[in-house]
C-alpha cells in the first residue's frame, strides 16, 4: 500500500518511513522549494528532505496554524450543524 502524508510537519520524516508523497497546503505558497524537498524524498535523501522542510516550518506555521486550525473546526462544526437542519426540515417536508 503507498501512503500519502497530509500534514506539513511530518513530509520528511514520512519520506524515511516509506511513504510515497504527500498532499499538503504549503505546496501551493512555496511550490519551487516544496519541489525541490518533495525529489529529494523521493529520491531517499532524507536528511536533505527534513532540511528543506525544516525552512518551510516558519511559513507553514504562519499560514497553516492556530487560528487558521481552530477556524477550520468551526468551519467544519457549523457545517454539520446545517446538514443535521436541513436533513431534519426536509424529512419533515417530505415525510421521510
Amino acid at each position: 500500500m503507498q501512503v500519502l502524508t497530509g500534514n506539513d510537519r511530518f513530509v520528511g520524516e514520512s519520506y524515511r518511513m516509506g511513504g510515497v508523497g504527500s498532499l499538503i497546503g504549503i505546496s501551493n505558497v512555496a511550490t519551487p522549494r516544496w519541489g525541490q524537498l518533495d525529489i529529494a524524498g523521493r529520491a531517499g535523501q532524507f536528511d536533505k528532505a527534513i532540511a528543506l522542510q525544516a525552512e518551510l516550518e516558519e511559513i507553514s506555521n504562519l499560514v497553516f496554524s492556530e487560528p487558521i486550525v481552530e477556524a477550520v473546526a468551526q468551519g467544519r462544526a457549523t457545517f454539520h450543524n446545517i446538514r443535521r437542519f436541513l436533513t431534519y426540515h426536509l424529512n419533515a417536508q417530505f415525510g421521510r
